[in-house]
C-alpha cells in the first residue's frame, strides 16, 4: 500500500513491534501520512539507548487490549478510580480501533470521558506517538493522546474542533490541579500523527500530516506528572454535530532501554523474519506505498518517517528459518472461452481471467457496470471523498479505499466512482450503495502489515488472512475481495512459500514496488533471484515485471491483478529518492497493461512539496498529463479487455498482440533501450500500412515487416492492422 499510504495510511503503513537493540522499523505507509516512530538519530548518541514499545490496535478485541496492559479506568483528582467504559462506543476492525466520540471531556471539572484507554509508562519515558483518523465537525470534537495523571493532572494532545481559531485545529491542553491552559495550531487532515516528547520536565507536542516529513509545533509545558500513564482520549458534545468516531491505528511508547518497559502488545510483529535491508525506506501502497509501500527495514534510529540513509545496496536476502508447513494449493478461477475477435490468427493465447465478464459473478461490481467490455478499472488508493468528482474528471473511476473522514461514501460513488471499502467502513455505512463493489480486506498482509502483524511467521500471517478472507465472505453481500501485496512478489524472504494461499483468498489482487522513484526497491529488485539479470529496475519495464510475478501465483492467471504506478514522490525520504516524471507514469501504466494488468491503481500521495494529494493539489501540467494516460486507456478498454495472443515481433520488444472488431492491435513498448525496431508481423494480416494509434500517423509495412522508432525506453505505441 498503498504507499503510504493521509490514507495510511491511507496508502501509509503501520509499524510493527521495534526491536531493542537496533530500533528496527517494519513500516507500513498508507495514503494517509501515518507512519510514526520512535526516536530520530540526533537524539540520542547510541541508538541501542533506546527502546520502543509498539501497540497496534488493528483487530485488537477487547479483550486483547486489557492482556496488553490497557484498561479503561481514569482516577479523579482524589486517586478514586473512574471506570470510563461504555461498550457500544467500541468497534474493533482490522485498521485500528473505532471509539464513538461520546460526550465527555476532561476540562476542568467536567472530567466524563467516554472510552479512554490508560496504560502505564515507563517513569523516565521520553516520546509517545500515535497515528489516528479523525474529521471533527463541530465544537469540542476531539481525539488525541495523553500524558495522564489523573482528570485533573494531564497533557492532551488532540485533533479538535475549536471555533474560537478557526475550527479544525490540533490542540495542546495543559491542566494542572484543574486549571488548563490550551493552545491551538491550525490543523484540516483526518490523518494525523501525534507526539508527546519529554526533556527534564518540559513536556511538548507536535504534530504532522504529511508522513512525518514535516512537523508542526502545538505547545510546551512544564510539568513533573508522577505515576504517569499514556492515554488515548476521545470526546465530543452531544449536543453538537453528532457524534463522529476516531479510528486510533497505534500507539507508540519511547524509553532508554534500560528501563524495563510495560508488558508488550499482545499483538507483536513478526520476530522470525529479520528484516534484509539495512535502510527503513517506504516504497507505495496506500497512508495513504493504494501505502510507497516502505518495506520492512532495520534503522538505528525510528522516525516518524524513515530517516534519510545512504542508497540500499543490492544485498542478497537472508533465508528464512525452514519450517515445513503443508503446500498450498490454489484454487483455479473460473474457466473462460477466448475472445471472438472475428479473427484469422491462428496463434496460441495467454493465460487470462477472462476479462470484465469476471465480474458478472459479483452483483454490486454487475450492476455498476464492470462487466462491459468499455469499463478498466482506474483507481486511487485511500482517496479523499471531497476530491471525488475532481478525481472523476481525470478518468478515475475506482477508490481503493477511501478516506474515512466524516464524509458519506456516497459523496464517492454520486461522483461516478466505485469503492473498495476498508474496513473502518460499516455495514450500515455502504448498505444499499451498489457502486461499493468489493471489500479492500488488507495491504501487504505477507510482509506482517495491519491485522497480519500479530503472527510470528509467514503461515501465521496467512492463517490470520484466511480467518479476515472469510469474516468478509460471509457478508454475502454481493461484493469481491480485494488485497494489496508489496515484497512478496520479490519471492525471496518474505513470504516465499505462501503467496499462493493468499491470492487464493481474494477475487482481485494488487501490486505496489515503486520502481522508477525508490533506490531502495530498486536494490530490491536486483536481489530477486527472478529479476532479469542486468536489467535496469528504475524502468517501465519493472511494472510489467510485477504483473508477471503476481501471475505465477495463481493457476493459469485465472484472476485480475492491478499494478500501482505512483504519481508524485510516494513518501520516500531515502538518499536519491525522486519524483516520477509524466513520461514515466505512462510508460509504467502501458507496461503493465502489455503484461496483462486488469487495472491500474495510482499512489498520489506525495511528499516532493507541492501537496500531499498530487493529482488534486499539485501542478496543472500532472493532471493533464494523468487526464490523457486515462482517456488513452479508456478508449482502448475494448481492445486491453480481450485475451492476448502469443507472437514474438522481434528481439528487444515488449509487446502484447490483440484482436478486436477484425484488427489486430499491438502495444509495443522497447526492452528498456530507445531505438529503432522492426516488427514481424504474424500470418493473417494484409494491407500496406500501419495506423499508429492516436499519433496521426502511418507506417508502410514491407515484406511482412516494418519499423519504428522509441524516444527512450518509457515510450509506447500502439499499432492498428486490418486482418484477413
Amino acid at each position: 500500500m498503498a504507499p503510504a499510504h493521509a490514507a495510511q495510511s491511507g496508502a501509509a503503513r503501520w509499524y510493527a513491534r521495534l526491536a531493542v537493540a537496533t530500533l528496527s522499523v517494519v513500516a507500513l505507509l498508507v495514503p494517509s501520512s501515518l507512519a510514526v516512530a520512535a526516536s530520530s538519530a540526533e537524539e540520542v548518541s547510541d541508538p541501542s539507548e533506546l527502546t520502543t514499545e509498539a501497540f497496534l490496535f488493528g483487530g485488537q478485541s477487547r479483550d486483547d487490549l486489557l492482556a496488553s496492559g490497557w484498561d479503561f479506568t481514569a482516577r479523579t483528582a482524589s486517586g478514586e478510580p473512574r471506570d470510563t467504559e461504555q461498550p457500544d462506543g467500541l468497534i474493533p476492525s482490522s485498521w485500528g480501533l473505532r471509539i464513538t466520540a461520546g460526550p465527555g471531556d476532561l476540562w476542568q471539572d467536567m472530567n466524563n470521558t467516554r472510552n479512554s484507554l490508560f496504560r502505564d509508562l515507563p517513569s523516565d519515558w521520553t516520546r509517545i506517538d500515535a497515528n489516528l483518523i479523525f474529521a471533527p465537525r463541530a465544537n469540542y470534537h476531539q481525539a488525541g493522546i495523553a500524558l495522564y495523571g489523573d482528570d485533573d493532572n494531564y497533557v492532551l494532545l488532540a485533533r479538535n474542533h475549536h471555533s474560537g481559531v478557526g475550527g479544525q485545529t490540533v490542540s495542546f491542553i495543559a491542566e494542572a490541579d484543574g486549571e488548563p491552559a490550551q493552545t491551538d495550531a491550525p490543523a484540516t487532515a483526518a490523518f494525523v500523527t501525534l507526539r508527546l516528547e519529554r526533556s527534564g520536565t518540559a513536556i511538548s507536542g507536535s504534530f504532522s500530516t504529511d508522513g512525518g516529513r514535516t512537523w508542526v509545533d502545538a505547545g510546551t509545558t512544564q510539568r513533573d506528572i508522577a505515576a504517569p500513564r499514556v492515554g488515548v482520549i476521545v470526546g465530543a458534545d452531544e449536543s453538537r454535530g453528532g457524534n463522529p468516531s476516531a479510528t486510533v491505528r497505534d500507539v507508540f511508547v519511547t524509553a532508554p532501554s534500560t528501563t524495563p518497559t510495560p508488558t508488550p502488545t499482545a499483538t507483536p510483529s513478526p520476530t522470525a523474519d529479520p528484516t534484509p535491508t539495512p535502510d527503513p525506506t517506504p516504497d507505495p501502497t496506500p497512508t495513504p506505498d493504494p501505502t510507497s509501500t516502505p518495506d520492512a527495514t532495520p534503522t538505528p534510529d525510528p522516525t516518524p518517517t524513515p530517516t534519510i540513509t545512504p542508497s540500499p545496496t543490492a544485498t542478497p536476502d537472508p533465508e528464512p528459518t525452514p519450517s515445513p508447513t503443508p503446500t498450498v494449493t490454489p484454487t483455479p478461477g473460473p474457466t473462460t472461452p477466448p475472445p471472438d475477435p472475428g479473427s484469422a490468427l491462428d496463434l496460441p493465447t495467454e493465460p487470462w481471467y477472462g476479462g470484465p465478464s469476471y465480474y458478472a459473478q459479483f452483483p454490486n461490481a454487475d450492476a455498476a457496470g464492470w462487466d462491459e467490455d468499455t469499463f478498466f478499472p482506474i483507481a486511487v488508493f485511500y482517496g479523499k471523498p471531497e476530491h471525488a468528482p475532481r478525481l472523476a474528471a481525470l478518468g478515475v473511476n475506482t477508490y481503493m479505499g477511501a478516506e474515512y473522514d466524516g464524509s458519506p461514501i456516497s459523496d464517492v460513488t454520486d461522483a461516478g466512482i466505485s469503492v473498495l471499502a476498508q474496513g473502518e467502513w460499516t455495514d450500515a455505512d455502504v448498505a444499499g450503495n451498489r457502486r461499493v463493489v468489493g471489500w479492500h480486506l488488507s495491504d501487504e498482509c505477507e510482509m506482517g502489515y495491519g491485522v497480519c502483524s500479530r503472527a510470528e511467521d509467514q503461515y501465521g500471517r496467512l492463517a490470520i488472512h484466511r480467518e479476515l478472507a472469510a469474516e468478509y465472505s460471509r457478508k454475502n453481500d454481493g461484493r469481491f475481495l480485494q488485497a494489496n501485496f508489496g515484497n512478496g512478489v520479490l519471492g525471496t524472504w518474505w513470504s516465499p512459500d505462501t503467496m499462493p494461499g493468499h491470492l487464493e483468498l481474494v477475487d482481485v489482487s494488487s501490486v505496489d514496488k515503486y520502481a522508477y522513484t525508490s533506490p531502495h526497491v530498486q536494490a530490491l529488485f536486483r536481489g530477486s533471484p527472478f529479476w532479469p539479470l542486468g536489467k535496469n529496475p528504475s524502468s517501465a519495464g519493472a511494472y510489467g515485471w510485477q504483473q508477471d510475478r503476481m501471475e505465477t501465483f495463481t493457476p493459469g492467471a485465472a484472476k485480475p491483478n492491478w499494478v500501482f504506478v505512483e504519481t508524485a514522490k510516494p513518501y520516500l525520504t531515502e538518499l536519491g529518492a525522486g519524483t516520477i516524471r509524466r513520461d514515466q507514469i505512462g510508460g509504467a501504466v502501458w507496461n503493465a497493461i502489455i503484461h496483462g494488468a486488469s487495472g491500474i491503481a495510482y499512489f498520489q500521495h506525495n511528499n516532493d512539496g507541492c501537496g500531499n494529494y498530487s493529482l488534486v493539489e499539485c501542478s496543472q501540467e500532472l493532471r493533464d498529463g494523468v487526464a490523457a494516460i486515462n482517456a488513452e486507456v479508456a478508449s482502448l478498454a475494448p481492445v486491453i479487455n480481450t485475451q492476448t495472443y502469443v507472437w514474438d515481433f522481434g528481439p528487444r520488444l515488449d509487446t502484447a498482440l490483440k484482436v478486436y472488431d477484425g484488427d489486430m492491435y499491438v502495444f509495443a513498448m522497447t526492452d528498456g533501450q530507445a531505438g529503432r525496431r522492426t516488427f514481424e508481423l504474424p500470418p493473417g494480416t494484409t494491407g500496406d500500412t500501419v495506423e499508429v494509434v492516436g499519433e496521426d500517423r502511418t507506417l508502410p509495412i514491407d515484406d511482412g515487416a516494418f519499423s519504428d522508432s522509441f524516444h527512450d525506453e518509457s515510450t509506447h505505441h500502439v499499432y492498428r492492422i486490418p486482418l484477413g
